[in-house]
């Protein structure tokens, strides 16, 4: 499956380019379910020339606008925001994004990492070797800081947030069961009416106890499609999808997200897509829906 998001020859011109782009685009989202949502891991990527923007952009550019431009293309329904690791400047970035934010598009929100990570990487040692993160799994703090204000600036636009564990739970001495334990207790204390969803990036924590846990609150499951996690279907089969299914995926994982979206159940769907090398998210997400649409007919 090709990673570029036309297969005829590229138009020199970038506006003439995107263009065609939306056109295709259009055909492709009227012939796909309206509950699949596709959608870039942030949209500050000045490279997406001919593909989202009309023209190069700047980084400050997109911080203004950005979101204008991109939900004008007909498949990008999503996008992932990334929230920096301690949550600082919260408040003026939520200014700013509520102030330019399409009414069609729904924003995945990543909650900092400071509430997810169990200890911190301090520099020159291992991953886990640092001290104790007093805020890792903090319900009170992560409510009153983060989910209040985004569920209040964002309103019905905010689809879902995302708590993503990084690879960093067995190197903190935190087994399987003792984090679904833990984790079931944080999801009860949020005791929050925001939608949730709980990305681990290890295997071995894809329990029958972390299902439990999800499936008690109740929260959805990230599929990761990446290095060193198994197949979607397989991440499917052991922690099932909550209220949503929610996917993750490098740019080069276009086939087996497809395959996997085609067969999945027939929930609210968020497939949220990053550049992986010189393969570029919006290409991937046309890919994507160019494979739906074909299985469609």
């Amino acid at each position: 499956m090709t990673h570029s998001p036309r297969e005829r020859p590229l138009c020199a011109d970038p506006r003439q380019r995107l263009h065609e782009v939306h056109v295709e685009a259009a055909t492709l989202r009227r012939r796909l379910p309206a509950r699949w949502r596709f959608g870039t891991v942030g949209w500050m990527s000045p490279g997406y020339v001919g593909e989202v923007w009309p023209e190069p952009r700047t980084h400050a550019d997109l911080a203004r606008d950005g979101l204008v431009q991109y939900a004008a293309h007909p498949l990008l329904g999503a996008v992932l925001w990334e929230l920096g690791e301690d949550g600082a400047d919260l408040d003026r970035d939520l200014q700013q994004v509520a102030a330019s934010l399409p009414p069609s598009l729904q924003l995945v929100v990543r909650a900092p990492l400071a509430f997810t990570t169990p200890r911190f990487t301090d520099e020159g040692t291992r991953a886990g070797a640092g001290r104790a993160n007093p805020r890792f799994l903090d319900a009170r703090v992560l409510g009153r800081d983060v989910l209040g204000p985004l569920a209040s600036a964002l309103g019905a636009q905010l689809a879902v947030v995302v708590l993503a564990f990084p690879a960093a739970l067995h190197l903190a001495g935190i087994e399987p069961p003792a984090f679904a334990e833990r984790l079931a207790g944080f999801l009860t204390a949020l005791g929050t009416h925001v939608t949730l969803a709980v990305s681990v990036n290890e295997p071995a924590y894809l329990t029958l106890e972390l299902a439990r846990t999800l499936a008690l609150q109740p929260a959805s499951p990230v599929l990761v499609a990446g290095p060193g996690m198994p197949p979607l279907e397989a991440q499917a089969a052991l922690v099932p999808s909550g209220p949503l299914v929610v996917v993750r995926a490098r740019a080069s994982q276009a086939t087996a997200v497809a395959s996997f979206v085609a067969r999945a159940p027939e929930l609210p769907t968020y497939v949220l897509v990053e550049d992986d090398g010189g393969a570029s998210a919006p290409g991937a997400i046309f890919a994507i829906a160019r494979e739906l649409a074909s299985r469609e007919e």
